[in-house]
C-alpha cells in the first residue's frame, strides 16, 4: 500500500465516521431531552411536528 492510498484510506474512514456521528445526533431521544429542559413553573404542552 503506497502512503497516498494509505493517506486516502484514512480520510475516508474518517469522513465516515463524522457522517455516521452526525446522523446519530438527530434522533427523537436529543429532541426530547431539549425540549424536557424548559421552564416547569408555567401549565405548557410540547408540540411535536
Amino acid at each position: 500500500m503506497t502512503p497516498q492510498s494509505l493517506l486516502q484510506t484514512t480520510l475516508f474512514l474518517l469522513s465516515l465516521l463524522f457522517l455516521v456521528q452526525g446522523a446519530h445526533g438527530r434522533g427523537h431521544r436529543e429532541d426530547f431531552r431539549f425540549c424536557s429542559q424548559r421552564n416547569q413553573t408555567h401549565r405548557s404542552s410540547l408540540h411535536y411536528k
